[in-house]
């Protein structure tokens, strides 16, 4: 049924580019976000001239936005075009929340980039079905990378999606405020809510909450549900999607939600006009203390602030200091696009090479602030390494867990950011609100 979704949304795409004229539509806003489409182009799309008189010139769309990972964008393309003066690569950057717009869109209008990022396996198992996904597999530099994680990316045998990084999900704290009120970690709620309740005391915003973007919201949900619903069922994303269960049914899924929305009363008062980049610049100035994230949280933290001293810890969710874990994960999937021209796929390929060396690994661990997929030594941020080396009893390693598709994810989320903005939340409500959805998705 995902399937048919996708499907359906890039046809519908495509029939409006080809029943006008020939030029790209235009990207409109998806509904409920914030966030404006950004485009950034490190290399101006230039082609070089070959000795034999040929020009290839491919596109990288991506949504790396932290001032890190955008560093490490143009390390990596400046070391490959050294390498590859025949070749120009004209890199792309889009925001988070208008990044599958703009992807489907330029797959539909026949602009497809050369090399993408999609955020989960589900999403490149949809897209190599649709063929649009080049196997990965006889690429040299593939071998580099975690086995472990590159499970996540593989389809009917072939290696069409490769993993970035590493990511970890927790709670992302500025370590001198918690030091100068003589706070430690928490490792069960009640000692997270005597820590909120102090810092209210104290005139600090207790979470950063950013609201504001969906996504942003979503990592706060979604680490509560992952760890009290999905570390018991790892097909639970995949039976809500197949209406195999119901929320209304889903006494795990309720409890989660009401611990998500208990934190409310410390977000601030304005966290739905709150951007991600607003929640960087509080937890960096210590105006605000702590942060439910992804471990990119670090790069953007840092890039605000370089001097901010950032702590991790797991997110509690019950009064069983066993309960509290660092959810890891396979990263953002990097996949190549099933181009009719020879000369972009071997051009595409030897980025990848590029990308997944040695020399670009580290940089992207020390310039992107990433745990990368590739086995090795690194020169990581303390917060990156408490991540890689929670011990595996502490850890809920995610890896092999199917997760909505963007049509689902949308709608799910939708749904809960609607029912956030309330005073209080009707956990029932919402249950019935998110089956009713999925029931229409599905037919």
């Amino acid at each position: 049924m995902r399937k048919k979704i996708m499907y359906a949304a890039l046809g519908a795409v495509m029939v409006w580019t080809l029943g006008g004229c020939q030029k790209a539509p235009e990207v409109k806003e998806e509904q409920n976000s914030t966030a404006q489409p950004q485009t950034e182009a490190l290399t101006e799309p230039e082609s070089v001239e070959t000795t034999d008189g040929k020009k290839i010139t491919i596109t990288w769309l991506n949504h790396m936005q932290e001032e890190g990972k955008k560093a490490w964008v143009e390390f990596v393309v400046q070391k490959f075009e050294e390498e590859n003066p025949n070749i120009k690569v004209n890199v792309e950057t889009v925001g988070a929340d208008s990044y599958v717009t703009v992807l489907q869109t330029k797959i539909a209008s026949d602009d497809a980039p050369a090399v993408f990022d999609l955020y989960t396996n589900e999403d490149v198992v949809m897209y190599q079905e649709s063929g649009y996904l080049y196997d990965l597999v006889e690429i040299e530099n593939v071998k580099n990378v975690d086995e472990q994680l590159l499970t996540s990316g593989q389809v009917d045998g072939g290696q069409f999606g490769i993993p970035m990084e590493t990511s970890g999900y927790g709670v992302f704290y500025n370590k001198d405020i918690f030091e100068k009120y003589g706070m430690s970690e928490p490792g069960t709620l009640s000692e997270l809510y005597q820590i909120c309740e102090n810092l209210q005391a104290e005139g600090i915003q207790p979470f950063a909450a950013p609201m504001g973007e969906q996504w942003a919201l979503a990592l706060y949900a979604r680490t509560v549900n992952d760890l009290i619903s999905v570390q018991k069922d790892k097909e639970w994303y995949v039976k809500k999607a197949r209406l195999d269960s119901s929320f209304k049914g889903d006494d795990d899924f309720k409890k989660a939600m009401e611990i998500y929305f208990s934190f409310k009363p410390y977000w601030g008062d304005d966290p739905f006009g709150t951007s991600w980049d607003n929640a960087q610049d509080m937890i960096a100035t210590g105006k605000s203390a702590m942060l439910i994230h992804g471990s990119w949280a670090v790069d953007g933290i840092l890039s605000k602030n370089p001097d901010c001293n950032i702590g991790v810890f797991p997110m509690p969710v019950s009064d069983n200091t066993a309960d509290a874990k660092m959810i890891k994960e396979p990263g953002t999937m990097l996949v190549c696009y099933k181009s009719d021209d020879p000369n972009v796929l071997k051009a595409s390929a030897e980025l990848f090479n590029t990308i997944f060396s040695m020399e670009s690994q580290k940089k992207y661990a020390e310039e992107a602030k990433q745990i990368p997929a590739v086995a090795g030594e690194y020169n990581m941020l303390e917060p990156l390494k408490l991540i890689m080396d929670y011990p595996e009893d502490q850890s809920f390693v995610e890896s092999g867990v199917q997760k909505f598709t963007n049509e689902y994810e949308d709608i799910f989320y939708e749904t809960i950011s609607a029912a956030s903005m309330n005073d209080t939340l009707n956990a029932d409500s919402l249950c019935d609100e998110l089956d009713k959805q999925f029931s229409v998705l599905i037919k």
